[in-house]
């Protein structure tokens, strides 16, 4: 009699490859760090943990406060949508959740690096200095990753992809409700004017996100006190191309935690 299925067995040549992949990747982590003195080390990481913290509650109201308003939107748009009567009150309604949802998705899938980082950097390891270069090599990670981001967040491509969502929410009200025959003027002066009203919207919520977004991860990042030790030079972190950040999709997989990143 066959026996049952007890999952997935790994083999030992499937352990031996996963242990030399993690120990590849614990070894990558601190490629330099290990060659600096300890004292260095303190000193950077310190650094670092005290930039976040000085930016974690800017971070932490813009995050809450706009995931706030997405949920807001999203459950008064749900509510008025069940309640509409005629189609162009519907879509509108409709549009409206549509984007909070969005919204919400976004911000929980990516939410802003400063407004976490400095707590996990405190509960790093730190009893050995080997340790410690480990810490630090993550929490530079951090920092780049967090000016990385907020970069992004104010660069062409952001305001673009809300230039498109607004536009293409005003459009499908338009074309869902326009009448083109001969009659209905009134109704048409309706649909244009909650058209336009839905792109204006939409635009001056996105606009607003977007520059009241928290920045200082940049500037920390390019006055480091040891950027003058990157191979680019202090104050070299530059956003990434148009090009590229539509292609960029990286996945990082560690034993304390898996990021996935997607730009768009």
């Amino acid at each position: 009699m066959r026996k049952p299925s007890q999952g997935w067995p790994l083999k030992p040549w499937s352990l031996a490859l996963l242990t030399l992949l993690v120990a590849s990747s614990a070894a990558a982590e601190t490629p330099d760090l290990l060659s600096l003195d300890d004292d260095e080390v303190r000193a950077r990481l310190l650094w670092i943990e005290e930039a976040f913290i000085r930016e974690r509650l800017h971070a932490q109201l813009w995050w809450y406060g706009w995931f706030a308003a997405a949920a807001v939107d999203t459950t008064v748009s749900a509510v008025y949508y069940a309640r509409a009567n005629g189609r162009l009150e519907r879509d509108v309604w409709l549009t409206s959740w549509i984007g909070g949802v969005l919204w919400i998705g976004q911000l929980s899938i990516f939410p802003m690096v400063p407004a976490y980082a400095s707590r996990r950097i405190a509960r790093m390891p730190r009893g050995t200095p080997e340790e410690r270069a480990k810490a630090l090599a993550k929490a530079e990670r951090l920092l780049e990753r967090a000016a990385e981001d907020e970069l992004e967040g104010r660069g062409v491509v952001e305001h673009l992809l809300d230039g498109a969502w607004a536009l293409s929410t005003g459009l499908y009200i338009f074309f869902r409700n326009y009448d083109f025959g001969e009659g209905g003027t009134h109704h048409n002066r309706q649909v244009w004017l909650q058209a336009s009203l839905e792109v204006v919207w939409n635009l001056a919520v996105a606009e607003l996100a977007i520059w009241t977004q928290p920045t200082r991860s940049v500037k920390n990042y390019r006055e480091r006190p040891w950027a003058t030790h990157d191979v680019r030079g202090p104050g070299s972190f530059d956003p990434p191309s148009m090009a590229s950040a539509y292609r960029r999709v990286s996945l990082r997989v560690g034993i304390d935690q898996m990021t996935v990143r997607l730009t768009f």
